[in-house]
């Protein structure tokens, strides 16, 4: 639909972004929002796990310089926390609002979420805690699927280490 409204056509975001509004026949006006709110949005997680209901939940927030809530795509795994074996593959859930929370029914024991995966979006992600969990971002670096991820992970990992021990970051 693109190409057929504007090929060989200078064109704007906004072009682009009604082309793929109109093709997907989906509402973009909040995913627009990345285009005007300066600054890096932050996703702040917190989970819980129901072993009586086999229930997972997942709780993300954003922040941003925005006054309304963008649509931030979140693609999220779950991760068996004895095994590392992916039990919920990768799926993209939409942030839509300031503060939603996704299920996951049917999960058979705890799990490690690997969150923004295959860089899903570009945003500050924190525990909701403040505190980061820094075996389970070694979990995630030696278990995860996602590639991409992993290197993120090891390089946060690498720079963790280095200020434990600054012989590490000299030695280099």
């Amino acid at each position: 639909m693109y190409f057929k409204r504007h090929d060989g056509q200078a064109v704007t975001c906004d072009d682009f972004l009604a082309a793929m509004a109109d093709a997907n026949d989906v509402d973009l006006s909040q995913f627009a929002l990345w285009y005007s709110t300066s600054g890096t949005p932050s996703i702040t997680y917190s989970s819980t796990y129901d072993k009586d209901k086999g229930l997972y939940q997942l709780t993300l927030s954003q922040s941003s310089r925005s006054d309304k809530p963008m649509l931030i795509p979140v693609a999220v795994g779950l991760l068996d926390k004895e095994s590392g074996a992916e039990v919920v593959p990768t799926t993209v859930l939409q942030l839509k609002e300031a503060t939603q929370t996704f299920d996951f029914p049917n999960i058979k024991g705890d799990v490690i979420p690997s969150i923004l995966r295959n860089f899903s979006a570009p945003v500050k992600l924190n525990p909701a805690t403040g505190v980061v969990d820094e075996t389970e971002l070694a979990f995630l670096a030696s278990k995860d699927t996602d590639g991409k991820k992993n290197v993120l992970l090891c390089s946060h990992l690498n720079c963790t280490l280095s200020k434990l021990n600054p012989r590490l970051a000299a030695s280099g």
